[in-house]
């Protein structure tokens, strides 16, 4: 039994790892000159798409799918939302600086955290709430 659970986490694992991949694959795809919103914005590249699979491969296995937003700074973003006021968004730079912001009720915060292989304590804790 142990061993049929560990192949299923494996597998959702993969499953969650692989789907937020294509997710940022497109956006490169989709973001990769500038201007691609019509406006101003800094073309995503394959330097933030690799820090963002760095980010990516540090997820909790148990954690939910979010939603992948091209941000106009040229950054890669993570959108987790349970309602307006349950949130927390993550944009990862190609430096690999996470720039988050959180709503948990009346408690809200943002700030910018360096990562690097392992995935930031505070982040951790924000990601439990999801």
């Amino acid at each position: 039994m142990n061993m049929m659970k560990k192949i299923f986490r494996k597998d959702c694992e993969s499953s969650i790892i692989g789907s937020l991949k294509d997710s940022v694959l497109e956006i490169l795809h989709e973001c990769s000159n500038e201007g691609w919103d019509c406006y101003n914005a800094e073309a995503i590249l394959s330097k933030v798409v690799h820090e963002t699979f760095k980010f990516i491969e540090l997820l909790p296995v148990d954690v939910t799918m979010p939603e992948v937003i091209p941000e106009p700074s040229g950054d890669v973003g993570l959108l987790w939302q349970k309602s307006n006021s349950q949130l927390l968004s993550l944009a990862i730079s190609a430096e690999g600086v996470l720039s988050y912001a959180f709503i948990f009720g009346k408690n809200e915060g943002c700030g910018h955290l360096q990562f690097f292989d392992e995935l930031p304590e505070m982040i951790s804790k924000l990601l439990r709430m999801f």
